[in-house]
């Protein structure tokens, strides 16, 4: 690659030169007018993003509408769930405490 690098150039020099040199020139020749499209463009870029932000703060917010009521009815669930097992593991409890007993009593 080193010894043909220099052929290599030379061979892309004569494919696209003239063509390169048609672009740079339509490039430097409106500088200004294709400076002023990208200003608009960013402008516009920048204006879709705002409307994209508030577009997303908007659908967050019927979102959260939406969803409140079926997460505080589903915390409400689970309150009853804890409450129904822990009276579930005191009954367990009571009832392993009430056989140690009765089995210590009819041992003695």
């Amino acid at each position: 690659w080193v010894d043909q690098k220099v052929v290599y150039y030379h061979a892309q020099e004569l494919k696209y030169g003239e063509n390169v040199r048609v672009i740079e020139a339509f490039v430097y020749a409106n500088k200004d007018r294709l400076q002023a499209l990208r200003k608009a463009r960013e402008l516009g870029d920048a204006r879709i993003r705002c409307v994209t932000g508030m577009q997303a703060l908007v659908r967050r917010r019927q979102a959260q509408q939406k969803v409140r009521p079926l997460l505080r009815r589903n915390s409400s669930v689970l309150t009853i769930q804890k409450n129904w097992r822990i009276s579930q593991i005191h009954r367990a409890l009571e009832s392993q405490r009430f056989r140690r007993v009765s089995a210590v009593s009819i041992q003695t």
